[in-house]
């Protein structure tokens, strides 16, 4: 149980960063 919840971490960890890391190279100025 432990590990679904370290690797569950470890998912949404990675997604934040990717999505952090594409915020600055390309600013959502599309957005209305």
């Amino acid at each position: 149980m432990r590990g679904l919840i370290a690797f569950i971490f470890l998912v949404l960890f990675t997604f934040y960063s990717l999505v952090v890391a594409l915020v600055q190279i390309a600013p959502p100025a599309g957005r209305r």
